[in-house]
């Protein structure tokens, strides 16, 4: 019995450490396709993340003690802490790896191309709040880090019409994806057009909030928008790339579409002006072009008749 009780000493690390690490690979596949098929909320799914972690962690230093054990004392189990241990490594990596981008950029989750009166978000019945930290419940963004990390977020300017801009940016947004779920198209009672939505990351299926606004300023159009992270302080620069990719879009289809007929700048173009007498008199007196004397000239020489063609016989 003593030898049993021993031998499951000597080896019982290795194996619950395997066991352990076994169990948070399942936990952490469970609460990701749950979170990501949106049946668990965002604060459940990021617990479970954290746990299945520190399950991780937990077996991979089980193994580490095991392996002393089997240094010491010999026995199997080498595979399975080896399994543990880098299960524990590649837990550590996943976080670990946004750790130099988190100390490059400032400690933001929500910008905006406004900083004096950022867009606002709404909370409607179609964007009911979320049980956790919602981005509407901000003053807004913090104006000073913005500036030092993000100076390139100014707002857009295009001649266009607000309903045009108003258009092009709706078409945008449902391009890239994003869940539109309140509009507000700009009208003669309100000036000012609103659209918002929310984005999902590609893995793991964060939502993050976005509002575009678009108003007149003066005979030019200008477009604001905002994008906020609903959990987390810190969003590793992903809003303001998203403000980035809209900023770029908006501007290549403003600037190079063909603007429609609902278009203000279309409609306030200037028509050409008619032809004075004098135009038209001074170009009948313009003295025409070398190829059109030639054509002239050759239209008034007169035909050559063909002669008749000679027989070969001699009339009798």
């Amino acid at each position: 019995m003593g030898l049993i009780v021993e031998s499951w000493v000597r080896n019982g690390w290795t194996l619950w450490a395997s066991r352990i690490a076994l169990f948070a690979i399942q936990l952490f596949v469970i609460a990701f396709l749950l979170h990501r098929t949106h049946t668990i909320s965002t604060p459940l799914g990021l617990a479970l993340f954290s746990v299945a972690g520190a399950l991780a962690i937990a077996g991979g230093l089980l193994a580490l003690i095991g392996f002393v054990q089997i240094w010491n004392n010999g026995g199997r189990g080498g595979l399975r802490g080896a399994f543990a241990v880098f299960v524990m490594l590649v837990a550590i990596a996943i976080p670990g790896s946004s750790a130099p981008t988190a100390a490059r950029l400032p400690l933001l989750n929500d910008v905006s191309t406004d900083l004096v009166a950022p867009p606002g978000f709404v909370i409607t019945p179609e964007a009911p709040r979320p049980s956790g930290f919602l981005a509407s419940e901000r003053s807004g963004p913090s104006a000073d880090l913005q500036q030092k990390a993000y100076p390139d977020l100014t707002p857009l300017r295009v001649t266009r019409s607000p309903a045009a801009a108003f258009d092009a940016a709706r078409a945008i947004a449902e391009k890239q994806g994003f869940e539109i779920v309140r509009e507000s198209p700009p009208d003669a009672t309100a000036r000012v057009g609103t659209i918002q939505a929310f984005d999902e990351t590609t893995v793991m299926g964060f939502r993050d909030d976005v509002v575009i606004r678009v108003r007149p300023e003066g005979r030019a159009t200008r477009i604001d928008l905002r994008s906020a992270s609903r959990y987390g302080q810190h969003d590793l620069g992903r809003n303001a790339a998203r403000v980035r990719r809209l900023s770029r879009l908006l501007r290549a289809r403003l600037d190079f579409d063909i603007p429609t007929e609902d278009d203000d700048t279309a409609t306030a173009k200037e028509k050409k002006p008619a032809k004075s007498s004098s135009d038209v008199k001074r170009r009948k007196n313009a003295r025409p072009s070398s190829r059109a004397r030639k054509r002239k000239r050759r239209r008034s020489r007169p035909r050559r008749q063909r002669a008749p063609a000679q027989t070969s016989r001699r009339q009798e």
